[in-house]
């Protein structure tokens, strides 16, 4: 902050399109001169590292719908290389696990589609593939 006139004169970053503007200020060059009385406001925008097209709920839902039937099918090879019972019987409480799961992430899609301030482009492919793939998994 150097003085100049009766006024402090703050430099503000401009990087990666951060720098929005200056209330009642004036604005030169990225370099905003304002009153020593005065505060400088400055809205700066945050980049999230997460996809805007899924929710981090979502993720975590596909992400145990992936860990179930995958379970599944180590429990089927399991079946097929003991033929004990047990290993179908876990097989296929894995799948309705990973379909339970499957229909929460499908009904969160299908609530983000009516939410205009969540939809995103792509929402609605997402829905779709969600769906298509709970059916044949169903």
């Amino acid at each position: 902050m150097q003085a100049h006139d009766g006024h402090a004169q703050v430099e503000l970053e401009a990087a990666h399109g951060t720098f929005v503007g200056c209330e009642r200020i004036q604005s030169q060059a990225g370099i905003c001169i304002v009153d020593r009385e005065e505060r400088v406001v400055v809205a700066v925008t945050v980049e999230t590292r997460y996809s805007a097209l899924i929710h981090p709920f979502h993720a975590v839902l596909l992400a145990g719908t992936v860990v179930l039937f995958l379970s599944a099918t180590l429990s089927d090879a399991a079946y097929a290389s003991t033929y004990e019972i047990q290993w179908a019987n876990f097989a296929s409480w894995l799948i309705v696990g990973g379909l339970v799961l499957g229909a929460v992430a499908v009904v969160f899609a299908i609530v983000d589609l009516s939410r205009p301030v969540r939809r995103a482009p792509g929402l609605v492919v997402y829905a779709l593939l969600l769906l298509a793939a709970w059916v044949v998994g169903f």
